[in-house]
Parts: structure tokens; C-alpha cells; sequence
């Protein structure tokens, strides 16, 4: 999967925890998590680049602090 161009593997663990199917549909979770997870990365990855590759939350404490 070539991780080191996706955000974070939490991330996939993110959408597994989210995206819930029905119990008949269960075994399918994991593998449609990491579909969305693969698909959105590259968009992702531009978001993050457009805003600094970070938080801007954690600057805005930084800041503060």
C-alpha cells in the first residue's frame, strides 16, 4: 500500500471505527475501510500540504501557550 504517501495509519483505523455495517455485513468493514481510507489519502495528503502539513490547531496553542 506504500504508506509513506498516506496520512496515518490511524486514519484507516479511523474510518473502521466509522463507517459501522450491519452484522450480516461485518466481514466486509475492514477491507471497505481501507478502500476509503486508500481513496481519499491522495486528497487528503493535499489538504494537509495546503494548510502547512499539520495542525493548525496545534499552532494556534503553540501560540498561545
Amino acid at each position: 500500500m506504500g504508506h509513506a504517501n498516506y496520512p496515518t495509519l490511524g486514519a484507516m483505523k479511523a474510518y473502521e471505527d466509522i463507517i459501522r455495517l450491519p452484522r450480516l455485513f461485518g466481514f466486509l468493514q475492514k477491507s471497505l475501510a481501507q478502500f476509503v481510507y486508500v481513496v481519499r489519502a491522495p486528497k487528503s495528503k493535499e489538504d494537509y500540504a495546503s494548510i502547512g502539513s499539520g495542525s493548525p490547531l496545534q499552532r494556534i496553542t503553540d501560540a498561545q501557550a
